[in-house]
């Protein structure tokens, strides 16, 4: 699913939740790929509930997120939380 400045990949899976980010060079350089990757890993390690539970979480940073600060993208993510959250979560399906 996409927000303003990442693109967050979701999978569901057995046991607790684990975050992994993907920042290319087209992003820019090391010091600011590195930055956003700190400011995500923080985001999640202070506000896990905010995350779905059981699934693996992967974000891509784009280029306009370069700059951002923890508040940030605090509040994207939890902007970002609801939508997450009603995707993992199974459609029920009728019977035929």
């Amino acid at each position: 699913m996409q927000s303003a400045n990442f693109t967050w990949l979701l999978m569901p899976r057995d046991g607790h939740s684990r975050l992994g980010i993907t920042a290319s060079k087209r992003m820019g350089n090391a010091v600011q790929r590195n930055r956003i990757k700190r400011v995500l890993k923080e985001v999640f390690r202070r506000h896990i509930d905010i995350f779905p539970k059981h699934c693996d979480i992967v974000v891509i940073p784009r280029r306009s997120s370069q700059g951002l600060g923890y508040a940030e993208v605090l509040v994207e993510a939890q902007n970002t939380s609801a939508r997450m959250h009603r995707k993992l979560v199974p459609t029920r399906q009728e019977p035929a």
